[in-house]
């Protein structure tokens, strides 16, 4: 029975203070080397996870921006010749809405409603720098994308809410990855894009495929919901995510302590 496991990035797999691996990235690195496959599942871009896999020096497909899309690896045969040809040699997979779609549908919204969202778009790379910590060149590819939006006005639970029955009839909804809320296809989440992959894995493939998910927020928990065995690493603060499911593995360390401690 092989693995293919599915891991969050900010909080999970990079520490969401300072954005590094530490001891996640040695161990991903044996998980491939046994036979295993690593997919990123995050609301970050294509372009964001791009570069940290040429900072990682490896390449593993991506689900990006919280499951609106698949970026596959020149050397990954998934998903035959589906997807737009990258400049890489990779290809893109769509599953979710445009985001200059989504920018004409939340300016409705803003307009009808009279608030500022402080989406990305309306930002300059150094105003992000400032709310995000980033450095100049990683809030630039932040703001590359593809098939989202991402908001950095504070929303708690019932402004979360609110908007989200704005969104709906738009067919677009908006999840916390932690730091930020980022909108999305309301038919798009980590954990479709999980079973997409799972299911195109097993159909072309010999091996038995056991499923396995790793995150520390809520929007990790359609994934962590629809893999076979599932883990729940501590967040920043210091406890799990509220809501999580009975079932799910609560591993006691932070971020990628967590990540390292799940799989050793």
């Amino acid at each position: 029975m092989r693995r293919v496991i599915f891991t969050d990035l900010d909080g999970t797999f990079i520490d969401f203070e300072i954005y590094s691996p530490g001891p996640a990235l040695a161990v991903a690195k044996a998980l491939l080397d046994s036979g295993d496959f690593v997919v990123f599942c995050s609301s970050k871009t294509r372009f964001e996870q791009m570069a940290l896999m040429e900072d990682f020096q490896f390449r593993v497909p991506a689900v990006v921006e919280n499951g609106s899309g698949l970026y596959l690896p020149p050397d990954c045969s998934w998903f035959g010749h589906q997807g737009t040809l990258l400049s890489d040699g990779g290809r893109l997979i769509a599953w979710g809405i445009g985001r200059n779609e989504i920018q004409l549908i939340l300016d409705k919204v803003e307009a009808k409603e009279s608030i500022d969202l402080r989406r990305y778009a309306h930002l300059s790379d150094e105003e992000l720098v400032v709310l995000s910590g980033l450095d100049i060149q990683s809030a630039g590819r932040a703001r590359q994308r593809d098939f989202s939006e991402t908001l950095t006005a504070p929303l708690n639970e019932s402004a979360s809410q609110r908007l989200n029955n704005l969104l709906e009839p738009y067919g677009l909804h908006c999840a916390c990855g932690g730091r930020f809320h980022t909108v999305t296809s309301i038919k798009c989440n980590k954990g479709k894009a999980l079973e997409l992959v799972l299911e195109e894995i097993r159909t072309h493939s010999k091996d038995q495929w056991q499923s396995v998910a790793i995150g520390d927020s809520a929007n990790d928990f359609p994934m962590l919901k629809a893999a076979q065995h599932s883990f729940l690493v501590k967040q920043h603060t210091g406890g799990w995510a509220r809501a999580a499911d009975s079932s799910w593995t609560k591993v006691p360390a932070i971020g990628p302590e967590g990540f390292a401690a799940a799989f050793c």
